[in-house]
């Protein structure tokens, strides 16, 4: 700004009081101001990031001791000044400016005009727990400056008028881009259309890894109307460019993000003839012309014959590549390209393989079930357990079943042998869905503890185990599982697997399920001697099996009648009625 003008820091509280008298605008009163005036005002013009800020409806809330500070800066006497402030107030603008609704009308069309800095200030702000200041500007409008301009932008008296704005929308030099001999409200700038854009800039593209399916405007903080105004566009014309940007008007060599790709590492973007018609922050709207890209494969053309147009948030310069990067690029691009179509065969293949061996798998396949583990662990912070829930999804051929042998494989995908587990049982037909319902609406645990990415394939081997009598067992488990927690539910399935591991370690004898006894005697070592000696002299039917441990006594449970659960023994003398 001019060397006359001063830069001034002020501290001062604002005063609502002295806003409240209103001053009326009076040309006596802004010609005694002029009058005033012993210094020089510099011409000064309002530059293109405007849009971002409006001029401040309220005068500047000055105390009575600041003008003496300020007025020799303002080349006036402090009573001059003064009336500069109270003139300020947004009740003495122009009364079209005061009346209209539109903030674009403030944001754009302004930017037209010549204006003479009158004052420069900082505002300060302490609000207790951060500081903050404003520098802003007190201006002048004089309408014979601005003879190019509407009359509606123009003082009511044809003299001129005081506004406070933003300082960093100051700038002392003409900026060409905005700044018209003539221009109205509703086109301050000068548009050009479709193929006639009167302010595009060559644009190259770089990495062009992202183009936009349709016009985007998520990401620009403007509104649509003013960027019809910036890029001179009617509103049907504004919706025709949306629509042109849409994904089904790009050229046939880019409609998918592979192709882009594809194109961008082979460097056919270098030879696109493009511009940029507007940019704000990362994102660029680009405009491809149909008559300066006949050189293009026809699959790379535009479609339409108004051009190409898409936003993207890629790399795009307006700054021409020289020839030795060009060269080099496309050097690099071509042998990578080569190298990207081996490995791409390749990678299909490989897929083409998998895809083959997974369908040959599925065809000799099918869904068994779940197996589910629970495992715990003790929280020396909140000295309690917490348990988590392993689920293992079960494939197999139609004729195989899960069995015992298979165990030691499943304990290894799941890495039991380096966890405490509570109980493990297989759930027929189960699938993780039900699975995870299952384990939460039974334990209350939350499904965030249940992990299911564990998967086993039963193998085809010959029929020479005892398929039946395994499954009926784990029949049993899940039979076992589906009833009422009775507190020993842990302890049945846990004296159910001991059962199967005897049954293929030892030669002790085993009755078999629904078997009939007759209670003769429990020795009083049995675990539950003093609940279960009720029981001698009863019958019952074997609810699972039961083992002979060797001394003439069994272990296993046994369903009483009238009784809810079945009962467990450990030590147990019966005799089989037949």
């Amino acid at each position: 700004m001019k060397n006359v003008l001063l830069f001034l820091t002020l501290v001062f509280t604002v005063n609502l009081n002295a806003q409240n008298k209103v001053i009326t605008k009076d040309t006596k009163v802004l010609n005694s101001i002029l009058e005033d005036k012993n210094g020089y005002w510099g011409f000064d013009f309002f530059y293109d990031g405007y849009p971002n800020d409006i001029p401040y409806k309220q005068k500047p809330p000055f105390d009575k001791g600041d003008y003496k500070k300020l007025a020799s800066a303002a080349s006036l006497s402090q009573k001059a000044l003064k009336k500069v402030v109270e003139q300020c107030a947004f009740e003495n603008w122009p009364a079209f400016l005061q009346t209209s609704k539109d903030d674009y009308i403030l944001k754009f069309a302004l930017r037209n005009l010549v204006v003479r800095t009158v004052l420069k200030f900082r505002t300060d702000k302490d609000d207790g727990e951060y500081r903050s200041y404003n520098e802003c500007s007190i201006v002048y409008i004089e309408d014979k400056e601005n003879t190019h301009a509407p009359k509606e932008l123009l003082s009511d008296d044809g003299i001129g008028y005081f506004i406070c704005v933003p300082t960093r929308i100051i700038q002392d030099l003409a900026n060409p881009k905005f700044n018209y001999k003539s221009f109205t409200l509703n086109k301050p700038f000068k548009g050009g259309g479709f193929g006639n854009w009167d302010m595009k800039q060559q644009a190259y593209l770089f990495d062009m890894n992202h183009i936009e399916e349709s016009f985007k405007n998520s990401e620009i903080t403007i509104s649509n109307k003013e960027l019809k105004m910036v890029l001179g566009l009617s509103d049907v014309e504004f919706q025709k460019l949306k629509d042109l940007c849409d994904e089904k008007n790009r050229p046939d060599e880019f409609k998918t993000a592979q192709q882009i790709k594809d194109a961008q590492r082979n460097a056919f973007f270098i030879d696109v003839k493009a511009y940029e018609l507007y940019k704000y922050g990362a994102i660029h709207l680009i405009y491809v012309p149909k008559n300066e890209n006949y050189h293009l494969p026809q699959n790379m053309q535009p479609k339409s014959n108004e051009g190409w147009y898409f936003c993207t948030s890629s790399n795009v310069s307006t700054n021409k590549p020289d020839d030795f990067y060009i060269k080099n690029l496309r050097a690099t691009t071509d042998a990578s390209m080569a190298k990207y179509r081996i490995e791409q065969a390749e990678r299909e293949a490989k897929m083409k393989e998998a895809a083959e061996a997974k369908a040959a798998w599925v065809a000799k396949n099918k869904y068994k079930g779940v197996m589910i583990y629970q495992f715990e662990k003790w929280n020396e912070t909140n000295k309690t357990y917490d348990y988590s829930y392993k689920v293992i999804s079960i494939f197999g051929p139609t004729n195989q079943d899960l069995l015992e042998i298979d165990r030691p494989l499943l304990d290894e995908k799941v890495g039991a042998k380096n966890l405490k587990v509570v109980y493990s049982n297989y759930h027929e037909n189960m699938d993780e869905v039900q699975a995870t319902k299952y384990i939460t609406e039974k334990t209350g645990s939350h499904q965030f503890s249940v992990s299911v990415n564990y998967s086993y394939t039963i193998p085809d081997r010959p029929n020479t185990y005892s398929n039946n009598k395994i499954s009926d067992i784990y029949k049993e488990i899940n039979k076992l599982n589906k009833e009422l927690i009775d507190g020993k539910s842990n302890e049945k399935i846990a004296l159910i697997q001991r059962a199967v591991t005897d049954a293929f370690n030892t030669n002790n004898k085993t009755l078999n399920k629904s078997t009939k006894v007759k209670i003769v005697d429990i020795l009083a070592t049995d675990k539950y001697y003093t609940e279960n000696k009720k029981f001698i002299g009863k019958v019952g039917v074997i609810d699972a099996s039961l083992t002979e441990n060797g001394d003439g006594t069994y272990y296993g449970i046994i369903q009483f009648t009238n009784e809810k659960y079945a009962t467990i023994f450990y030590q147990v003398k019966i005799k089989v009625i037949e």
